[in-house]
Parts: C-alpha cells; sequence; structure tokens
C-alpha cells in the first residue's frame, strides 16, 4: 500500500479491534493517544512510515498487546514509564528511531513475557530489563550494556 496521511484519533474508538499492520506506508504525523482505549489489541505495525512525535503515555493501557512494531520512523523523547504495564508484551521493535534518554524502570516489568526486544539505532543509554532470562531476544546498542 501506499496509504498518506495521519493516523486517526478516532480509531481509538475501536475497542474490539484486534490487529492492524499498517507498516511500510508514507503516513505522518504522531502516534494518537486515544488509542490507549483499544483494550482488546493484540498486534500492531506501524513500521517503515513518517511518524514523528513521542511514545504516548497512554498506549501503557493496552495490556492485551502482545507484537508492537514501531521501527523505521522519526520517533523522539524518552520511553514513557507507563509502558512497564505492558506485561503481555512479548515482541517490541522500536529500533531506527530517534528515541532517547535511559530505560525507566518500570520497564523492568517487561522482562515477565518479552521475547523480542529491539531498541537499536536510537540514542538510548543506561541498562534495563534485569529480570530478562538467557531465552530472550534483546538487541540493542546501548554502551556498557550486555548483548
Amino acid at each position: 500500500n501506499q496509504l498518506t496521511g495521519s493516523l486517526p484519533p478516532e480509531w481509538g474508538q475501536l475497542v474490539h479491534l484486534q490487529w492492524l499492520d499498517l507498516h511500510g506506508n508514507q503516513l505522518t504525523g504522531s502516534l494518537p493517544p486515544e488509542w490507549g482505549q483499544l483494550a482488546h489489541l493484540e498486534n500492531l505495525g506501524l513500521s517503515g512510515n513518517q511518524l514523528t512525535g513521542s511514545l504516548p503515555p497512554t498506549w501503557g493501557q493496552l495490556t492485551s498487546l502482545q507484537g508492537l512494531n514501531l521501527s523505521g520512523n522519526q520517533l523522539t523523547g524518552p520511553l514513557p514509564p507507563e509502558w512497564g504495564q505492558l506485561t503481555s508484551l512479548q515482541g517490541l521493535d522500536l529500533s531506527g528511531n530517534q528515541l532517547t534518554g535511559s530505560p525507566p524502570p518500570e520497564w523492568d516489568q517487561l522482562a515477565v513475557n518479552i521475547f523480542m526486544l529491539d531498541l537499536r539505532d536510537n540514542q538510548l543509554t543506561g541498562c534495563f530489563l534485569k529480570g530478562a532470562s538467557e531465552d530472550n531476544y534483546i538487541v540493542h546498542n546501548l554502551p556498557n550494556c550486555p548483548p
């Protein structure tokens, strides 16, 4: 597809939505905070677009979310502590953005179920996911952290 435009905040009212894949388009604008109301959303793919702005703290309410791919956009700012509540999350790819700061301690809770976490090619510092097992596939380029 070659979809253009921004992500509609109104889609936050699609409370029964479980899967949404819009990767590889030309979508612009920010991630709608209203999408934090998508209580049944399990997988969301928005990689390879031109999305900007910060990661919405309200998305920490997506407690059914198992897979989230926001790689290859132009997202900025810190990692929201609220996202530590995403304990159903098994895969998270935030690589290839412009995220900054250190992962908040709340993110250590993600180690419960996370299987794949990719934070490469951002401007992040610090270490995290202290409870992760050797079975977890965690990729980052954070200095002074074990791979």
